[in-house]
């Protein structure tokens, strides 16, 4: 059972409160058992590399998806931004990045695993 709640840009949990370390707002969240992970979205910069956080129960960081390299623009990674993660019960979970290619996401530490045969549209 999760302990977590959000108001704002404020995290609650079983022992306390954190501010979210950015300047924006929550885009979505979900559990996956004790650990919160958040995608976040700025006002200032939408393209934030790294807008993926999961927290644990205590509320402290444990990690921030690892973001694409930035190269040329014609280059699927030149966008850098997740829009939403789901958990997916036959692939796990799977961050959804902003040129239209789901990455499959190392719940434990927020590394990316490409996921073959794509089409980016």
């Amino acid at each position: 059972m999760n302990q977590f709640k959000i108001k704002d840009k404020e995290l609650f949990f079983k022992e306390g409160k954190i501010s979210f370390p950015f300047d924006g707002k929550v885009e979505e969240h979900l559990f996956i058992d004790d650990v919160m992970i958040v995608v976040f979205r700025t006002e200032k910069n939408p393209e934030v590399p790294d807008n993926i956080i999961a927290f644990d129960s205590l509320g402290k960081e444990l990690w921030r998806v690892e973001a694409l390299p930035t190269v040329e623009d014609n280059d699927l990674s030149s966008a850098n931004c997740f829009y939403n993660v789901v958990l997916d019960p036959n692939k796990g979970l799977l961050a959804y990045h902003s040129k239209g290619i789901f990455y499959k996401l190392n719940k434990y530490n927020g590394s990316l695993i490409s996921i073959p045969n794509q089409r980016p549209w």
